[in-house]
């Protein structure tokens, strides 16, 4: 199952596993991203933002999400001043 994310207005914060490491940066108006097959991910929306997630590539059987501690554990207390700051 992939994902593809579009902002149509403001901007959502996107990270994902990256090695041993995450990936953390920000998608603007107009930017679209699909997920990689097999990659956690996380998404942080700030007030007001509008976006679309599209979900595509899977059979529609089974579970579509799946957790990740270690991703979960780099992410969940980051503040909006720390995700922009760090982008």
């Amino acid at each position: 199952m992939l994902e593809t994310y579009i902002v149509q207005d403001r901007w959502l914060a996107f990270a994902e596993l990256d090695g041993d490491g995450i990936r953390l940066w920000i998608m603007r108006q107009g930017d679209v991203y699909t997920t990689r097959p097999g990659v956690s991910h996380n998404v942080y929306l700030p007030a007001y933002a509008v976006t679309h997630v599209v979900k595509h590539g899977g059979d529609g059987r089974g579970d579509d999400w799946f957790g990740d501690p270690f991703l979960d554990s780099k992410t969940k207390d980051l503040s909006e001043e720390q995700i922009l700051a760090n982008c």
